[in-house]
């Protein structure tokens, strides 16, 4: 079974050396949409090439390097640059799930194409063992309940939920972990439980139990 510090060992992975780069973590977050995790990191190490240069004036030519990304994602990535060069979006967003919270609805309301768990990620990426964030995505979803809309009040009541769990998690197995920890322990262990043979096959964890978020870092 994927345990707590396998969990933590994955999300330090994050964390390496370099500056961490807010734009990078934006774009790695809104490339997670519809991806899974192995094409999200080459994608991710694309985007840090361009990190402290500018995208392509040729939108395709980017939509090629990461492996014909769907053009939507494409469009949202040139949103990204722009609102971040402006200083429309940031990391500005404190230490309490409250502050963060705030922060995340301006953010949603900021970027076209970004929602409020890609938002979520994005601070994951940036600041993981600061995040009081969740990213609840249709896995978390699927463990709590049959509801599949993830409308933002269904998003908060589904974070809520998730944080109940996290709080028997630490009481059952170990307190002292960030929320971000917690939470992606509990997806792990859902996910593979719940995916078919082939799929678990196919994306089979490595010894350690867990797969490596390393390549989604906005370190640079």
């Amino acid at each position: 079974m994927i345990t707590l510090e396998q969990t933590n060992d994955a999300m330090r992975e994050l964390i390496q050396p370099g500056i961490a780069n807010g734009k990078v973590a934006y774009w790695n977050a809104c490339l997670s949409i519809r991806n899974d995790l192995e094409r999200n990191c080459n994608q991710a190490g694309v985007m840090r090439s361009y990190a402290n240069r500018p995208l392509p004036v040729d939108r395709s030519q980017l939509r090629a390097e990461l492996c014909n990304a769907m053009w939507r994602t494409v469009n949202t990535l040139y949103e990204i640059e722009a609102l971040w060069h402006a200083g429309t979006i940031h990391f500005n967003c404190g230490l309490t799930f409250e502050s963060q919270s705030a922060w995340r609805l301006d953010m949603c309301a900021a970027i076209p194409g970004m929602s409020m768990k890609t938002v979520s990620f994005a601070l994951h990426i940036f600041e993981p063992f600061n995040c009081m964030l969740l990213s609840i995505d249709c896995w978390h979803q699927r463990r709590i309940s049959e509801e599949r809309d993830l409308k933002p009040a269904v998003y908060l009541l589904a974070e809520e939920q998730t944080y109940f769990d996290i709080a028997r998690l630490a009481t059952d197995e170990g307190m002292g972990y960030s929320p971000i920890v917690y939470a992606a322990c509990l997806w792990l262990r859902y996910r593979y439980e719940h995916s078919t043979k082939a799929n678990r096959s196919k994306n089979a964890m490595p010894e350690d139990g867990c797969q490596s978020h390393a390549g989604l870092t906005c370190y640079v």
